[in-house]
């Protein structure tokens, strides 16, 4: 069957389906404990997500319509593609094609029929989309700037210069697992023991606005919350400044903040 073989290639482990899910589902989350964007990684041992301050954790499968199930999530990937490809495709055919019995397939069919057959196709295009940004992550930079399509490309060349020209020696590096510059790689630890990278500028274009992270803190406060009344027109969060396009935003404010963060360092007085 083309579409179950489509979807095992793209998908070849339950892993590769619940980190796809993962960014369908969340996109770029904000931590309600420490506010931080994006920072979230697999947990080793639990079907889940969590924050890098060890806090909060976000379950894929949650909320939808597999997340009682006990079946694996490529299992009802195959079925949402089959019954959009065939709506008259039987339980009968699908307990065929799946392995499962007719009971189950029975159950799988009423529940996809039941939700927006368009949403399901649409979501498995989307995780295609995702998987092949896991599969095939931008190297370095440059590539990834290169990637993008006009005008957002032109945008982000521009901030990628302004913080090369303003903070030249946090040195830009393509964030494992995740499509964001980061500039001033540093090493961090959770308040539950987790490690690993971080950075302290960070610039990712996501598919309806532009994201600025800057993960310093001065008088017990992100940067960006400190300037939010000079960018009016950008949606500050914590650490992360969302806008469309640079004309929403105040590239001289913008310089500040990067000046401020090279004086603070990573964190800021978070550390002192």
């Amino acid at each position: 069957m083309h579409i179950a073989q489509t979807i095992h290639r793209l998908f070849p482990t339950e892993d590769d389906c619940l980190e796809a899910l993962f960014h369908l589902r969340f996109q770029s989350p904000t931590c309600p404990h420490c506010k931080r964007c994006d920072a979230y990684h697999r947990h080793p041992h639990k079907p889940c997500f969590t924050c890098t301050c060890g806090h909060h954790h976000i379950y894929p499968r949650a909320g939808s319509i597999f997340g009682a199930s006990k079946l694996p999530l490529k299992t009802w990937l195959v079925a949402m593609a089959l019954l959009f490809d065939t709506p008259h495709y039987s339980p009968r055919q699908l307990a065929q094609t799946l392995k499962i019995t007719y009971t189950t397939a029975r159950h799988m069919r009423q529940k996809i029929n039941g939700a927006n057959r368009e949403w399901a196709w649409c979501a498995i295009l989307v995780l295609h989309e995702e998987k092949k940004a896991i599969l095939h992550p931008m190297k370095t930079p440059t590539a990834y700037i290169a990637s993008l399509e006009e005008p957002r490309k032109r945008d982000i060349k521009t901030l990628h210069a302004l913080i090369k020209k303003t903070v030249p020696q946090w040195k830009p590096f393509m964030m494992e697992g995740h499509p964001i510059i980061g500039y001033g790689k540093y090493a961090y630890t959770s308040t539950s023991g987790c490690t690993g990278d971080w950075f302290c500028i960070g610039l990712s274009s996501r598919k309806r606005y532009i994201s600025l992270y800057v993960c310093s803190v001065k008088n017990g406060k992100y940067l960006a919350e400190l300037y939010a009344k000079k960018l009016p027109k950008a949606r500050i969060g914590k650490s992360c400044i969302r806008f469309r396009s640079l004309e929403d935003i105040d590239l001289k404010v913008i310089t500040t903040i990067l000046n401020d963060a090279k004086k603070l360092g990573p964190m800021g007085d978070l550390h002192t």
